[in-house]
């Protein structure tokens, strides 16, 4: 699949992505579950992304679910943005993401925010 546009929504299965950018930030939001399946369609999106942009935020509003093998895509792309210099992060974890991301013990290795804005303005300050 070809990188979209930004603003334009692809689908795959159960699990849509949308992106959209703002300055040097690429907020790429997921709607639906991240599983098996889906997670080898957001790993492609992210290795064309991660080629493309400097700075990449997934927002989770409207995710669920993301089993292992989701989460260790996150952190695969965390250390690859690491390497580069570059920040990859999360916001706007609901109730049942935090609890996943917590007993993944995520939180202090990820870049996790409560929202969208707070992490737009930690990208832009450098943190």
């Amino acid at each position: 699949m070809a990188y979209k546009e930004v603003g334009e929504e692809l689908a795959a299965g159960e699990m849509m992505l949308a992106m959209r950018k703002h300055d040097k930030v690429i907020v790429l939001e997921i709607m639906g579950d991240v599983d098996i399946h889906s997670a080898k369609y957001l790993g492609r999106e992210l290795e064309k992304l991660i080629c493309k942009e400097k700075h990449i935020l997934l927002n989770l509003l409207k995710t669920c679910y993301m089993d292992s093998i989701g989460l260790s895509l996150l952190i695969a792309f965390h250390k690859k943005q690491r390497e580069k210099g570059n920040f990859f992060g999360l916001c706007s974890p609901q109730s049942s993401m935090k609890r996943m991301l917590s007993i993944a013990k995520l939180y202090g290795f990820l870049l996790i925010f409560e929202n969208e804005v707070d992490a737009l303005c930690a990208f832009s300050e450098g943190h």
